[in-house]
């Protein structure tokens, strides 16, 4: 879900994720970190299907550990 084609866009992600993008501590989405609206508007961006970002908060309030993965 949520695939990249740019560097520029998995820092984008990164950022309305709530994590940071090198620091691999801080991978693992948590829903109160996460900039919704910003997740919208970048998802237009990303080319995805815009219930991914239901999708994801749907995982996340069921307990499901997601995890950022960068590209670059």
């Amino acid at each position: 879900m949520l695939q990249c084609q740019t560097s520029n866009i998995s820092e984008r992600l990164a950022e309305v994720l709530g994590v940071e993008p090198w620091d691999f501590n801080t991978h693992e989405i948590k829903e109160d970190k996460v900039d919704w609206e910003g997740l919208k508007e970048l998802v237009k961006e990303m080319f995805c299907e815009e219930d991914e970002v239901e999708k994801l908060r749907t995982l996340l309030q069921n307990d499901f550990i997601c995890i950022y993965c960068p590209n670059g």
